[in-house]
């Protein structure tokens, strides 16, 4: 029986939308491109060691300046209010905007499962970018 990682690459493959490996075979990457309010988002797919779990996530969004700081915080809670589906966050790290998704799926459902939170992220990141962008530069 294939994983989840293996039959998502396979949905993927079939559907003709690349990717690339990444950490040891735990994980996809994907550019996510042809959205209307930014050129593109990179997506993260990591695939828990149990087999049933998988982490969506996009990083780096944007690069947030210390003064901007508190309000890019109040944003992103206003987004998680507003939007269902993924989790706006700033990883004190970096001081970037962090979009997550997380699911519970089986080998036989993880490719389509996937692909829909996916679609469903890159939508959401692209109807959320200009308000990021204007609580970052107002």
């Amino acid at each position: 029986m294939a994983t989840c990682l293996e039959s998502t690459k396979k949905f993927f493959d079939e559907k003709g939308f690349r990717y690339e490996d990444r950490k040891d075979g735990k994980a996809i990457r994907l550019g996510i491109g042809g959205l209307k309010n930014l050129e593109g988002i990179r997506v993260s797919v990591i695939f828990d060691d149990n087999d049933r779990t998988v982490a969506v996530r996009s990083y780096e969004l944007c690069k947030i300046p210390e003064a901007k700081l508190d309000k890019l915080h109040e944003l992103c809670s206003d987004l998680n209010a507003k939007y269902r589906w993924v989790k706006f966050y700033v990883d004190s790290e970096d001081n970037t905007i962090t979009i997550e998704s997380d699911l519970i799926t089986t080998p036989e459902e993880a490719g389509a499962e996937i692909f829909e939170v996916v679609g469903r992220m890159s939508v959401i990141v692209d109807q959320a970018y200009p308000d990021i962008m204007k609580a970052l530069w107002s």
